[in-house]
């Protein structure tokens, strides 16, 4: 019988329970792993003619089906006996182990992409997608692709009660990897300090590559990406904040039919694509009323800046609450500009690149009563927004 194990590599250097990346993303967490998660999966699209598809999927597993994967209370215990007397540890790893203690069975957020290129590893390329997700600020993206720190990969973890996801990808085709990863803290286990990172696979150094060796639950059957995040924070509105995620952030790629989106769970299916984008917003967004600051998220309302898209550039000549603009600017090259006026609108922009994510949203009152969103989406303009682009992703600084 194949024997899966936590493996924790010995480092004397100590790391406590704080995460600064879990902090990052822990008062968004399921609004930023859908965020973080179809940017990747928009990074590596398979097909160009056809979209990408992500899917967030609810499923639970008997934790008595699975004894290798949930070894891991071993260390979650020594994590809690090595900080002893510290009261965040001992909130954080009695939370993990009362978690564990009272479900027979976990719940898991599983992410799975469709016409992607899949998480492609290469033996001892460090910067290869695989090896690069699983460790921390390296990045494997360049032109053209959404996040270049790092650092997003971060709110995978953020959900998980027990800091841990696992990941399953097919790519070149037929080539598999597959591998755990936690996060927790130093802690003592036969008899070394051990390292806060542990990596649930068979080899103490590689992932597994070897297909019959993946665990038939986590097998892949086509090329792309599955993210198995491990046990679900309690959020009973986790569902409206995950369909707010996909309307405010990547409505203009559904509308180019670039993006397919599906969230499922217990009770219901939601599925997103380019013939019900508008139905859907208008159902979970019934104004065109923005009026929350710009850094509430969940007051952000796609309505009118979806509006501006779709109408600006075929009524902007004979409608005056519509205007489009191109130009060809000396730094970026060919941008546009699509602007939607009535009144209450909230004389904002947003602002967009080349993988159709909104980037920022910016108040500008040189125009009253507007909504409008700016596209770069060329190569040579793309690359340089990317390089202004902050580790969240959502600011341009020159």
């Amino acid at each position: 019988m194949i024997k899966y194990k936590w493996q924790f590599v010995a480092n004397p250097n100590l790391n406590g329970p704080n995460d600064a990346i879990h902090e990052k993303f822990r008062q968004n967490a399921y609004y930023s792993i859908v965020r973080e998660s179809i940017q990747n999966s928009m990074d590596v699209p398979l097909e160009l003619d056809k979209p990408v598809k992500v899917k967030f999927e609810t499923i639970t597993i008997n934790k008595a089906e699975h004894p290798d994967l949930f070894s891991i209370e071993q260390h979650i215990i020594a994590c809690l006996d090595f900080f002893n007397g510290d009261k965040q540890a001992e909130d954080l790893f009695n939370g993990m182990l009362d978690y564990l203690n009272r479900n027979d069975s976990i719940k898991i957020l599983k992410v799975s992409d469709y016409n992607t290129k899949g998480m492609k590893y290469e033996e001892g390329n460090p910067r290869c997608p695989f090896t690069s997700f699983m460790s921390e600020g390296i990045s494997s993206k360049g032109v053209g692709s959404g996040g270049s720190f790092g650092f997003g990969k971060g709110a995978y973890y953020v959900p998980s009660k027990l800091r841990t996801i696992l990941v399953s990808a097919k790519f070149d085709n037929d080539r598999v990897v597959f591998q755990g990863r936690t996060r927790l803290s130093s802690h003592d286990f036969d008899g070394e300090t051990k390292d806060f990172r542990g990596d649930f696979r068979i080899e103490p150094e590689v992932p597994v590559t070897d297909n019959n060796q993946i665990p038939l639950l986590f097998r892949r059957d086509e090329q792309g990406t599955d993210v198995y995040i491990l046990g679900m924070e309690d959020d009973p509105d986790f569902l409206n904040k995950m369909i707010v995620s996909v309307l405010n952030n990547f409505w203009l790629a559904i509308h180019q039919d670039r993006l397919d989106v599906v969230i499922k769970t217990d009770s219901e299916e939601i599925e997103f694509d380019e013939k019900n984008l508008e139905e859907l917003i208008e159902k979970y967004f019934p104004s065109e009323a923005e009026l929350s600051p710009i850094s509430n998220l969940y007051g952000w309302n796609p309505r009118s800046y979806y509006k501006a898209v779709k109408y600006a550039k075929e009524y902007a000549d004979t409608n005056d609450a519509f205007a489009y603009r191109e130009e060809v600017l000396p730094s970026l090259g060919t941008v546009r500009l699509y602007v939607y006026r009535k009144e209450g609108l909230p004389e904002r922009i947003s602002f967009m690149r080349k993988p159709a994510m909104t980037v920022e949203k910016v108040t500008n009152r040189i125009l009253s009563d507007y909504a409008a969103v700016f596209v770069c989406d060329n190569d040579h303009g793309n690359e340089i927004l990317r390089q202004m682009e902050n580790a969240a992703h959502n600011e341009w600084r020159p």
